[in-house]
């Protein structure tokens, strides 16, 4: 059987997971580079979430 809800135990319909990003960075002028680097690093168990349809709405808003 898939995976189930992070919040509730429902079968999960989206997995959203955190994404690493990187920007070259100039400390003398403060400035961050316009090109970026996607970094491919396992999520953690708390960095990837995996939420059934009611629950996903709720994180959308902010109210989880």
């Amino acid at each position: 059987m898939g995976e189930k809800c992070t919040k509730c135990g429902k079968p999960a319909i989206v997995n959203i997971q955190k994404l690493w990003v990187k920007w070259a960075y100039d400390s003398e002028k403060d400035e961050y580079s316009c090109k970026y680097e996607l970094l491919d690093i396992e999520p953690c168990e708390s960095e990837n979430l995996h939420l059934c349809d009611d629950c996903a709405e709720l994180w959308e808003r902010g109210e989880t």
